[in-house]
């Protein structure tokens, strides 16, 4: 795997960000326009594939990023529109993605979406996702340090992070 660098972390975890960076055999006049197609093809460890495009990062620098959803080994090949970069097309590689030790309420669940057919949006565990928020647009602008933090106690003391809907859910 001449040219690939994988983002320095152990193990991935589940519904956190993995980065793949491969850095380029060539310098690219206008990298947006002359490379088509960058992506990778993950395949997680149940057997489902899952294909994701990767983007230009700057001088040689090429990035894919991606959310495992399963524990296990992964599989992943890199697919580039230009077959003679040989850093950017036909790279592969696994990595084990593993569950996070944070159990924060944030990492528990993975991602919000809504199910296709359904009134209401899902975590990708199939956790039903309350959407409860407030916005403070230029809060940290125009109040001072001790009004911030005020606001913030108040968020925090009345379950805006999501943590009250669990326990909620369990009671």
């Amino acid at each position: 795997m001449v040219g690939l660098t994988v983002s320095a972390i152990e193990n991935a975890t589940t519904w956190s960000k993995y980065t793949l960076t491969f850095h380029s055999n060539k310098t690219y006049e206008n990298p947006v326009y002359d490379v088509k197609v960058f992506n990778a093809t993950f395949t997680s460890p149940s057997g489902i594939r899952k294909t994701v495009n990767g983007f230009w990062n700057g001088g040689i620098s090429w990035e894919i990023r991606f959310l495992p959803d399963e524990t296990g080994t992964w599989i992943w090949t890199s697919v580039c529109s230009d077959k003679e970069n040989k850093r950017l097309d036909g790279q592969s590689g696994t990595f084990l993605c593993i569950k996070p030790k944070d159990d924060a309420f944030a990492f528990a669940h993975g991602g919000v979406f809504h199910p296709k057919g359904q009134y209401h949006l899902s975590f990708n565990d199939g956790t039903p996702f309350f959407w409860t928020a407030c916005t403070a647009w230029n809060g940290a602008l125009k109040s001072t340090s001790e009004d911030w933090g005020y606001y913030l106690g108040q968020r925090k003391a009345n379950n805006y992070n999501g943590e009250g809907v669990t326990k909620m859910q369990k009671d």
